[in-house]
């Protein structure tokens, strides 16, 4: 979106494990790199958090400054508090909240599924769980 702006942005993307052919940086892209240069790493999902922090260490060790994260989901799972705890901002599209009860036998299962919109926006209902297998069981 930002080339069609006329302002191009550089992208950056992060691996989650070196590999031990073709470059082998963790962070490639890395030529558009200037020290302390902003960067605001885009997570698809938040669960514990604690992949994106190690996504923040990569790119703090090729000299960038992460200034925040935007998740498209944050699925309530504790890694807002992990990611507010290192002092980063997490800016989240959407959290996943579930109602549970019982069937007759007194299993657990989804009462409602659904995802609440944060920053105002209307609440929207998902569609049925067996829609979401393409999100990953979202």
């Amino acid at each position: 979106m930002s080339f069609q702006r006329g302002k191009p942005l550089p992208a950056l993307y992060v691996r989650k494990a070196q590999k031990d052919h073709g470059t082998a940086k963790l962070v490639e892209g890395d030529k558009s790199i200037r020290p302390g240069m902003p960067v605001a790493l885009l997570e698809d999902v938040i669960t514990t958090g604690g992949s994106s922090l190690r996504a923040v260490k990569s790119l703090q060790a090729v000299g960038v400054k992460v200034v925040g994260i935007v998740a498209l989901v944050d699925r309530l799972e504790g890694g807002r508090e992990t990611i507010e705890a290192e002092k980063l901002p997490l800016f989240s599209l959407a959290t996943r909240r579930i109602s549970w009860t019982t069937n007759d036998r007194g299993y657990a299962r989804p009462l409602e599924m659904g995802v609440v919109w944060e920053e105002g926006l209307r609440p929207r209902r998902s569609p049925p769980a067996k829609e979401l297998t393409a999100f990953g069981g979202l």
